[in-house]
């Protein structure tokens, strides 16, 4: 039997790669002479450069920048033999840094996704892959073009404030001390969202409230975001507000897009290229794939669907692990899925579940296989 398994992390919980050598210690501690190829896997969010650095060999690198509330930060960042830098920009401005009580998108900045950028540039580095899931921030990428020179200036002429609430006062961008080298760099932008910049489906109004904001202040930051957007097409020449995917990290997509060359790629597409999964279908048996969640959103564009979608076409069968399953049972064909497990088999509190992940993994991966050993239907 040959088991490839592609699993996502389960939010808040465990990585990918946890995940993976969940499922893995399962498989084998049933069956050890099966045959396993670790495959862990990101859509675009969190862990996304922490993987392609894995599949390219990167070297792990340090560095101290700015982080989401103006901290000093010590971040990792991977580096190729080929001097391309790779980072995730949760590593820097991730909602993972900021207390639940202290997150507010009016404050919280990307600045330091900039320094990163302008620290390598002064290396001689210029070819940047970067995944943009998981900011803290609601700057529009602002602070980071600031970092890289971009004067943001309010009515009497003065340096804004850093953050989200610094979009109101906006009156005027300079370009005239922005970076040249940003002309002559390259940056992959890995995403994993469809949003635009503005709008009830925009940045603010479907992310910055799991980033802190009430209603009142997604208000406020829409206002800021306008004026953002407004002068932005004004000093670029780039139509922004109609282009979907612009909305990831806050806004800091737009950013890129307006100032760079930038290629965007959806994430799952990429991470699918790069971890040469269609290559390790050869003479599967059978893919386990998962994440935290299935549901609607699981059909634009997440890991179980990629990888599902990818499998169906060489014939495998696909299973996947799920914390919860939202999706009824004719919606499994549309994503390519043969079954769905949850691992939680009976009623715990969230954070028990959350504590428990990669044993109730394990215990899940257990039970498939026993039934694995006893159905040859799953076998070619």
């Amino acid at each position: 039997m040959r088991i490839v398994v592609a699993p996502d992390s389960f939010k808040e919980s465990m990585t990918a790669c946890e995940v993976t050598e969940a499922i893995y210690s399962g498989i084998k501690a049933v069956s050890p002479n099966w045959e396993v190829i670790k495959v862990p896997l990101a859509d675009g969010g969190e862990e996304t450069a922490s993987l392609i650095s894995k599949y390219k060999k990167a070297t792990c690198k340090k560095a101290v920048v700015t982080g989401p509330l103006g901290e000093r930060r010590k971040i990792k960042y991977g580096i190729t033999k080929d001097r391309t830098v790779i980072f995730d920009v949760a590593e820097i401005i991730g909602l993972q840094h900021i207390p639940k009580n202290l997150r507010n998108p009016l404050m919280t900045t990307s600045y330091g996704v900039g320094e990163l950028i302008r620290y390598h540039l002064d290396r001689g580095n210029t070819n940047f892959i970067i995944g943009l899931g998981g900011s803290a921030t609601n700057d529009g990428g602002l602070g980071m073009l600031q970092a890289l020179g971009l004067q943001a200036l309010d009515n009497e002429g003065k340096e804004v404030i850093r953050g989200g609430k610094g979009l109101l006062q906006l009156a005027q961008l300079k370009t005239n001390s922005l970076d040249k080298r940003l002309g002559i760099s390259t940056f992959t932008i890995v995403h994993d969202v469809k949003n635009r910049l503005l709008g009830r489906d925009g940045a603010t109004f479907t992310f910055a409230k799991q980033k802190g904001a009430d209603l009142e202040m997604c208000k406020q930051l829409e206002q800021g975001m306008v004026k953002y957007a407004n002068l932005v097409e004004q000093i670029s020449n780039r139509r922004i507000k109609e282009v979907d995917g612009l909305g990831a990290a806050g806004g800091l997509a737009t950013a890129f897009y307006a100032f760079t060359e930038a290629n965007f790629r959806l994430g799952i597409d990429y991470m699918l290229e790069v971890s040469q999964l269609e290559e390790k279908l050869a003479n599967c048996h059978l893919v386990i794939t998962g994440e935290g969640k299935i549901d609607e959103q699981t059909l634009h564009g997440k890991t179980i669907y990629g990888v599902a979608q990818k499998a169906t076409l060489h014939r495998v069968p696909v299973i996947a692990l799920v914390g919860a399953n939202e999706l009824p049972a004719e919606k499994l064909d549309e994503v390519g899925l043969r079954a769905v497990f949850p691992i939680v088999t009976k009623p715990m509190p969230l954070e028990e579940a959350i504590k428990k992940g990669e044993r109730l993994i394990e215990t899940t991966t257990k039970q498939i296989t026993r039934l694995l050993l006893t159905n040859e239907l799953f076998i070619k």
